[in-house]
């Protein structure tokens, strides 16, 4: 997130780990969510904690759900707490002012209104609440469930009942599991002149309630009489009924759409607008299916075996299109939505490439090929043995065979490459980099990497020498770390894969997939691996990220889709150890079984960062450069400038300082919100006057480069890249104080740490980084904000 765009406060110093590093923003001007980095809490208006350690913030409208741990509460927008984080779920109630609160994860729960008033106790197993808009709500306790008005807050009906169904403004209620059903109206009111039976079911749609007793409204009209038909059910727009020559369609008055003469009558799959697929015929084995719409209109006639209607995605800004695969002895074919037939039925197999595509991969005979089912044309003829799709790229492409040999296609039918391989992989390394593909083609024997490059409306072979920085690339390419960008404690190779010419040779030869390094990379508790790159790796250990475990001989990884470093300490949880052999290798007792390598060697990649050699007086001259042109940088900003003014300075700030930096946010809160700095630093905010970004220039104009401690141990990996030094600054006011025996604010004692170390709470510092030879602020201590308090610029 750009720096600019947060509200940033004292939590951008430069602290020590136990030290605040927070995030402040308002939620509305009675609650601000405060957050560090692992944890938030809320604040009134006044600096009051509301709640705190909660690990989960969710507003929406005038109240936000809270989590801490597993525990869940919520808090309303002008600060009231509704519900301490000590409930196992919360969930809002759409359309209501009510929130459903659960001591366990589906028991004892109950309502409590926006004023924190419990308006259901909490003592009932389920919600049956699908739609909170539509009322009453199925609650059951103790088995036994009743109907639940919210917007009365009231029993429509008592939890005295087996079974409820709700819908279309009724509420079918069973007295006992093999009781008749009772009718009542949404309100709990029996519906008059309908007599309980045990076939009712809701036609929600409809607002009706069908059976074999009939069709009746809320207010116990019939519309239907009893015994007309056999069945009656729902189905949309119309109702299923069930007639002596078969099924047919009625409406809600009763009146027959389409009588009753099929053998049945079902919707399609895509449920598309209503449509029904019917059969008709003498018997099932002289069945002939057609598609009607929801009012009975036939759209395709019965004279197929089978049906289905698939959407696929229509062009940009156009509505879906409409596929019928339509099925004839045994075959498949294709026809629009018209009912026009774009193939015949005669493949063995169609089936999209994805949801919603118009290609299907079809098979005819032992040939298979790729097909348009919106235009009836194949771009990929049906002629192959095998054909797969591509999915890494920004256009479709096919990896195709025929009688052993291989090659690739695109979706226009154009030959990408020519068949003359005896093998295609897809290849992840370089994986839609430029808007490229990347395969591993074997030819003659000899494995070797193929780019593919989208230009000009088409798949290009390229001509340029195919990339191999993935083997330099940082983290050896691994994706999750490289995302994350973690500190790497130690790097490990397998023994006989630890330089550029035996990676070569190993994806040559067919042992690696990709010309990559399979490295183990510890970080704290995780460690990232690639032990997919060997293709005959047991699938057990294919993940990305894995626990560590430090051993007192080595160190372990757990592996399992369940793993996590809480099970570090059960010998029995399944892993691979990793023994020191005291040459600087490990040993692993159970790759063999799972085909990894056994012995692996340490390998650190160099430092991401080094530290120049150190020189006090080209610092203090680099430091004096940077100071007048830092100086001038901030006068725009000096006295009360907001967020806007700190944006449109950001092009004449970027001289001097790194933009996304503890430094810029502790300097933008400085001055935009000085009582949140106040809060971190335990002071109260009416002491420090309004003129702190002012007094810290004056403090930095007086101080004098000293020393360095090295390259900060920056842990967040956004600023990491940085590669910041400490640079320790002696500040005159600090030592006058410390000669009229005045108290200093260093507990560890005020004294110059040892040249190339980081010492906390000893001596101020600021850091620093070289962008193309000019110095640039990165951060700015605790410790000197702590100068700035005591002495700065008084």
């Amino acid at each position: 997130m750009p720096v600019f765009h947060r509200t940033l406060l004292a939590a951008a110093l430069l602290v020590s780990a136990t030290a605040l590093h927070a995030q402040t923003r308002n939620w509305t001007p009675a609650v601000q969510v405060e957050k560090t980095a692992d944890q938030a809490r809320l604040l009134n208006a006044k600096g009051k904690v509301l709640l705190e350690q909660l690990d989960g913030f969710y507003p929406e409208g005038d109240v936000a759900l809270v989590s801490r741990g597993s525990l869940w509460g919520a808090v309303r927008a002008d600060g009231k707490v509704l519900l301490q984080p000590e409930y196992a779920r919360v969930d809002r109630m759409e359309g209501t002012s009510l929130l459903q609160a659960c001591r366990e994860d589906n028991e004892s729960c109950g309502l409590v209104d926006h004023n924190g008033k419990v308006v259901l106790p909490l003592q009932n197993e389920r919600f049956a609440v699908f739609d909170a808009k539509r009322t009453p709500w199925s609650i059951t306790r103790q088995d036994r469930t009743g109907a639940y008005d919210p917007k009365a807050q009231r029993w429509a009906l008592p939890q005295e009942y087996a079974q409820l169904r709700i819908g279309g403004g009724f509420v079918l209620a069973r007295p006992a599991k093999d009781a008749d059903w009772q009718v009542f109206d949404e309100g709990g009111k029996p519906v008059p002149g309908v007599p309980a039976a045990s076939d009712w079911t809701l036609w929600a749609e409809g607002e009706r309630v069908v059976g074999s007793q009939g069709v009746f409204d809320t207010e116990g009209r019939a519309w239907v009489s009893p015994g007309k038909y056999s069945e009656i059910s729902g189905l949309g727009q119309s109702a299923l009924v069930q007639g002596e020559s078969g099924f047919g369609l009625i409406d809600a008055q009763g009146n027959e759409r389409m009588a009753p003469q099929y053998q049945l009558i079902e919707p399609l799959q895509s449920e598309h607008e209503g449509w029904l697929r019917f059969v008709e015929g003498e018997s099932w084995d002289e069945r002939r299916v057609g598609v009607m719409d929801a009012q009975g209109r036939v759209l395709l006639p019965a004279r197929w075996d089978g049906i289905d209607l698939d959407l696929a995605d229509g062009p940009a800004g156009k509505d879906s299109q409409l596929i019928f695969r339509v099925l004839k002895d045994g075959r498949i074919g294709a026809l629009d939505a018209g009912g026009r037939e774009l193939f015949p039925a005669k493949f063995e197999s169609a089936s999209p490439l994805d949801y919603g595509s118009v290609l299907y991969q079809v098979s005819e005979g032992e040939r298979t090929g790729v097909c348009d089912f919106t235009t009836g044309k194949c771009p990929v003829p049906v002629r192959f043995d095998r054909v797969f799709e591509y999915d890494g790229g920004q256009e479709p492409l096919f990896v195709v065979s025929l009688d052993g040999r291989y090659g690739l296609m695109d979706a226009q039918g154009n030959a990408v490459t020519p068949l003359k391989y005896e093998k295609v992989e897809e290849s992840d390394a370089g994986r839609g980099r430029n808007g490229g593909a990347r395969f591993t083609v074997t030819e003659k024997g000899k494995r070797r990497p193929l780019q593919l490059q989208w230009s000009e409306g088409a798949w290009h072979v390229s001509t340029k020498p195919v990339e191999t920085t993935v083997l330099h690339e940082p983290y050896d390419g691994h994706p999750m770390a490289s995302l994350i960008r973690p500190v790497i404690e130690a790097r490990y190779l397998p023994a006989d894969l630890n330089d550029d010419a035996a990676i070569s040779r190993a994806y040559a030869e067919g042992r690696l997939r990709e010309a990559q390094y399979p490295s183990i990379q510890l970080s704290g508790p995780q460690a990232y691996a690639l032990f997919e790159l060997f293709p005959e790796a047991d699938r057990a250990a294919h993940r990305l990220s894995l626990p560590h475990c430090r051993q007192p001989d080595g160190f372990r990884l757990l592996i399992g889709r369940a793993a996590d470093a809480s099970a570090c300490a059960d010998p029995a949880s399944a892993g691979l150890s990793f023994t020191d052999a005291g040459d600087g290798s490990v040993t692993c007792k159970e790759c063999a079984e799972l085909k990894l390598p056994v012995r692996w060697v340490r390998a650190d990649p160099p430092p991401r960062c080094t530290v120049p050699a150190w020189s006090q007086r080209e610092a203090q001259q680099a430091y004096t450069k940077w100071l007048t042109a830092f100086t001038a940088a901030m006068q725009p900003l000096k006295k009360g400038a907001s967020k806007e003014q700190w944006k449109a300075e950001a092009e004449n700030l970027r001289g001097s300082l790194v933009l996304q930096s503890r430094a810029t946010a502790m300097l933008v809160g400085l001055t935009t919100n000085p009582e949140s700095f106040a809060k971190a630093m335990q002071v109260d905010a009416a002491q420090l006057g309004d003129d702190l970004l002012p007094r810290l220039l004056t403090l930095l104009a007086s101080a004098e480069v000293v020393g360095s401690g090295g390259l900060y141990p920056e842990n967040e990996p956004g600023l990491a890249d940085a590669c910041a030094e400490v640079w320790y600054l002696r500040l005159p006011a600090l030592e006058s104080r410390q000669a009229q025996g005045k108290s200093l604010p260093f507990t560890s004692g005020y004294q110059l740490p040892p040249s190339g170390q980081l010492q906390r709470d000893r001596y101020p510092f600021a850091t620093f980084t070289r962008e193309d030879g000019v110095l640039k602020l990165v951060g700015l201590s605790r410790e000197l904000a702590q100068a700035l308090l005591v002495v700065g610029g008084k």
